[in-house]
């Protein structure tokens, strides 16, 4: 088993647990809690803390903005509209031209607001956004996750949990990153 968009990686956890790296007795159960570690920090937190590539339909709010709700996104790749509500994405807006990434100059981004001198609009048709992206939070977790998984792995592993249990402390040290809704 391979570690699929873990905060820690198998050698972090094994050097945290103070286990010889030869040793690879544990080496399934461990990379299984940190997935399911890392999963947990995701529901906890309200977001993703890697990068993964997706197209993402929105409704917009109004034509000249859409709230990415629950979304956050790092870059966009194409950003198109559905102006006569039949799902086919007929209009590319361009960035900086038509459509502006907020909050200016920092991602993640949690808003798209047409620009000022743009000809373009956001349909306003359910699902009548398309954006091609990269979304989460960050590309690589923060030390802050990275920790959090540490611990919560370590106490999961000694537990031998099957799954881990979030605690008051690393709760604590999340609340930074939580999804503010």
């Amino acid at each position: 088993m391979t570690i699929l968009n873990g905060y820690a990686t198998l050698a972090q956890v094994k050097n945290y647990l103070r286990i010889v790296s030869v040793d690879s007795t544990d080496d399934t159960v461990i990379e299984d809690l940190v997935e399911k570690t890392s999963r947990l920090i995701d529901r906890h937190t309200g977001r993703q803390f890697f990068a993964s590539t997706a197209t993402r339909v929105f409704t917009a709010q109004e034509s000249s903005r859409v709230a990415l709700s629950s979304n956050d996104l790092l870059t966009v790749s194409s950003l198109k509209t559905d102006l006569d509500g039949d799902r086919v994405y007929e209009t590319t807006l361009t960035a900086g031209t038509d459509y502006d990434l907020y909050p200016l100059n920092l991602p993640p981004y949690s808003e798209i607001k047409i620009a000022p001198l743009s000809v373009h609009y956001f349909s306003l048709w359910a699902k009548g956004i398309e954006i091609v992206g990269t979304w989460g939070y960050t590309a690589t977790a923060p030390e802050d996750i990275e920790y959090a998984c540490l611990v919560l792995t370590e106490m999961a592993y000694k537990e031998r949990f099957i799954f881990p249990k979030m605690t008051d402390e690393v709760s604590e040290r999340l609340n930074v990153y939580r999804r503010i809704t």
